[in-house]
């Protein structure tokens, strides 16, 4: 391919003049009057044609300033906001005040009355201008909140911002939009209007204490939560207030749309616990995006009604374990983690790690630490895939324990013959199964 090039030289690409006609030498091109007045017309033509080559197409800028779309303006509380899209990246939403900038991407100005936004990327300036409505906006910006074709996620930060509350919901709320302009609004006639919003879209929008707010189907239950009453409990001991009710800051938890495997990696962290689960556990993908401060209780709070609301439940086991299941599963059939044997051996955090590995594994590994033979009554039982890696320090014996807990979560049932003897059973044949 032939490289264009710009060259310092005005007269590098000038043409070779053709030899005269009696092939002698190259005759002197003729200097006129127009040539001699204008002396720098040969350094200006090549330094144009470098500018032109320089520039991006006319379609291409185009494309780039259409990138982001203006969603969403809100002037309640005495702050001016725009809610944008970057549709060059599927999911990545700006809401900035004036003057304000996340990423780079600053917002300049900001006209409420025309719908109109400037913003600056990159050292870009980028206008967006929302659709007029069908009667005009009217001039005045006081307490107006415009949406066009806002997503529930976009909706849902708008009333977190307005509110200061955090908002649960489930993932599966179904795909709406919301285009609507309204104004003179304070803030609490806003947040009426935004759960007029939410109703309007079949989806119930309810506060929830002083923090939260539960977004669900219409007419759809709330679930219970196992834990509720240790976490009340435990935020209510002063004695905890220091050691394990420590700070989440507002942002810390963010969350727009997490697999389920992640959710579950900070879940762990955040209680001190191992999960414990079924390796083929469905589920979407979880949104939570926390909009202020709260302590570790309140968090721990608002992962268990996610999880909920999404058809899935923590139910805690001791100090140190939590059972992952779905809402039906009934965890009554699961016994409690055993007393730590002082005299057994220590397991090391992170020392049990199944990823998807076979229940074979798991029978090695609990045959080392309970010294016990493990025969399964079906070869298929040794294929069936297992998840377990312990968090914390464990005992021989809790280690035993939990390796046995999570293969009856994966439909494994040990039978205990004798001190030293375990057959492994599929959990539908078992006599005491109770799912």
């Amino acid at each position: 391919m032939m490289r264009r090039t710009c060259s310092r030289n005005p007269h590098r690409n000038a043409a070779v003049p053709a030899a005269g006609s009696n092939g002698g030498p190259p005759q002197a091109p003729e200097r006129g009057p127009a040539t001699r007045r204008n002396p720098l017309r040969g350094l200006l033509l090549p330094a144009l044609a470098c500018l032109a080559f320089a520039l991006p197409p006319l379609e291409s800028r185009a494309e780039e300033e259409a990138r982001f779309e203006l969603r969403a303006i809100l002037t309640v509380a005495g702050a001016r906001h725009a809610m944008f899209a970057d549709t060059s990246a599927p999911g990545k939403t700006y809401m900035l005040r004036t003057g304000k900038s996340d990423g780079g991407v600053t917002l300049v100005s900001l006209d409420p009355a025309t719908g109109s936004a400037v913003i600056r990327d990159r050292g870009r300036r980028h206008a967006m201008q929302m659709d007029a409505p069908p009667d005009e906006a009217a001039a005045s910006p006081r307490g107006v909140i415009w949406l066009q074709d806002a997503t529930l996620a976009d909706i849902t930060a708008i009333y977190q911002r307005i509110t200061t509350r955090t908002v649960l919901r489930a993932s599966d709320l179904g795909d709406v939009s919301f285009s609507f302009r309204e104004q003179n609004f304070d803030t609490p006639k806003a947040s009426s209007r935004l759960i007029e919003a939410f109703k309007e879209k079949e989806i119930d929008l309810i506060p929830n204490g002083k923090r939260f707010a539960i977004a669900r189907r219409n007419g759809a239950v709330i679930p219970a939560l196992p834990n509720y009453a240790e976490i009340v409990e435990a935020a209510s001991d002063t004695s905890k207030k220091t050691t394990e009710s420590r700070l989440i800051q507002v942002g810390s938890i963010n969350f727009p749309n997490l697999d389920l495997s992640q959710f579950l990696e900070f879940y762990s962290e955040l209680t001190e616990r191992t999960v414990l689960k079924p390796a083929a556990l469905q589920g979407t993908a979880l949104s939570l995006i926390t909009q202020t401060d709260m302590n570790r209780w309140e968090a721990i709070y608002a992962l268990d009604m996610t999880l909920a609301l999404n058809g899935l439940k923590s139910t805690f086991l001791g100090d140190q374990f939590t059972a992952i299941t779905e809402l039906d599963y009934d965890t009554g059939q699961l016994s409690s983690p055993p007393d730590p044997d002082p005299d057994a051996a220590t397991i090391k955090p992170g020392a049990i790690k199944f990823n998807k590995a076979p229940a074979k594994r798991a029978f090695q590994r609990y045959q080392e630490l309970a010294k016990a033979k493990v025969v399964a009554s079906q070869p298929r039982l040794a294929e069936v895939s297992i998840d377990l890696k312990n968090r914390d320090e464990l005992a021989a014996n809790e280690a035993a324990w939990a390796v046995e807990t999570v293969l009856r979560l994966n439909g494994i049932h040990f039978q205990h013959t004798d001190d030293n003897n375990v057959r492994a059973l599929p959990v539908a044949k078992t006599p005491d199964a109770k799912n």
